[in-house]
């Protein structure tokens, strides 16, 4: 058991959410115009500039701040008995659920009005 292995919980918190809502945001970024159909966008142009993407951007650095927050916490409440294995599965546990409240939050702001 390594004395170091807990470090692995906060480390794949952080940069599986930072990979994750990147991918997220820009394949978002990507699939709304898609969606929407010729036109322009379900929000009007000023909003999404201004309103949806500022508000998502947002959304993201608080998320990957938490998981990163989260991530470190988790990983010193079991540095004593964690294996690498452990702490990594901590590490996408905190990831996963940062990604869903993500996820769930661009529904909530895409949603037509």
């Amino acid at each position: 058991m390594s004395r170091s292995a807990w470090l692995a919980t906060p480390l794949v918190a952080t940069f599986g959410t930072l990979l994750g809502v990147l991918a997220l945001y820009f394949g978002e970024a990507a699939l709304v115009p898609w969606l929407a159909g010729p036109g322009d966008p379900p929000c009007g142009q000023p909003d999404c500039v201004l309103g949806v993407g500022l508000q998502m951007m947002l959304a993201g650095v608080v998320l990957v701040l938490v998981a990163a927050v989260a991530g470190v916490w988790l990983g010193l409440k079991h540095r004593e008995t964690a294996d690498r294995a452990s702490a990594v599965l901590r590490g996408f546990v905190v990831c996963g659920y940062c990604l869903l409240a993500y996820a769930i939050q661009s529904v909530v702001a895409w949603w037509p009005k």
